[in-house]
C-alpha cells in the first residue's frame, strides 16, 4: 500500500478535545496499540493487507479517544503521532502533526522526531517537498530513495528534530 494514497480517510477525521486527567489504564492501552504499530512493522515479510486493516483498527480506536476528550497525556499523544503518521490520507498525517506537536509543548522531548517525520508525510501527502528529509520510497529492489526536500532546511534544523545531517541521510541508504 501506498502510504501518500489519496484514498478516503479510514476512518474519517472528526473533531478532537484534549481531557484534563487521562486515566492510566487508557495511557497502558495506548502504549499497547503503539507496540503492536511498531512490532507489525518488524515482521519480515510484512502482510500489507492485514496490516493496512489492523493499521485501521488502531487508528479507529485511537480516534473515539481523542473525539471523547479522553487523551491529553504527552506519553499517548505521542504514541497516537505514530499510530496516525501510518494512517492513509493527508488529514491523518496532519493529525498526527499536531499530536507530535502538542506532546512536545507538554515537554515530551521523545516526540522530536515524529514531529518532523509527521510534517514531512503531510507535505509530501499534499504535493509539497517534504522540510527535514525523514521520509524514503523503498524501491521493488529494496533501495531507498530520499522523497523531495526543501533544500533550505539546514542540518541544525534537523538536528533540532533528532533527524540526522542530510549527507548522513542520504549515506544510510545507499
Amino acid at each position: 500500500m501506498n502510504p501518500m494514497s489519496q484514498e478516503p480517510c479510514q476512518p474519517p477525521i472528526k473533531p478532537i478535545h484534549f481531557g484534563e486527567n487521562e486515566a492510566p489504564e487508557l495511557t497502558e492501552r495506548i502504549k499497547q496499540l503503539f507496540d503492536a504499530d511498531q512490532m507489525a512493522r518488524q515482521a519480515d515479510p510484512i502482510d500489507w493487507e492485514q496490516l493496512s486493516s489492523e493499521d485501521i483498527q488502531r487508528r479507529v480506536e485511537i480516534s473515539a479517544h481523542l473525539t471523547e476528550g479522553r487523551l491529553n497525556a504527552p506519553a499517548s499523544l505521542y504514541c497516537a503521532a505514530f499510530i496516525f503518521q501510518h494512517g492513509n490520507c493527508p488529514e491523518h498525517y496532519q493529525l498526527a502533526h499536531a499530536l507530535a506537536e502538542r506532546a512536545l509543548q507538554a515537554g515530551f522531548d521523545q516526540a522530536r522526531w515524529i514531529y518532523a517525520a509527521t510534517l514531512d508525510r503531510y507535505l509530501l501527502s499534499v504535493g509539497q517537498p517534504q522540510k527535514y528529509g525523514t521520509q524514503f520510497l523503498i524501491q521493488p529492489d529494496g533501495t531507498r530513495v530520499l522523497q523531495p526536500f526543501d533544500q533550505s532546511t539546514t542540518d541544525e534544523e534537523r538536528e533540532r528534530y533528532q533527524v540526522p545531517a542530510l549527507v548522513k541521510q542520504t549515506l544510510r541508504y545507499m
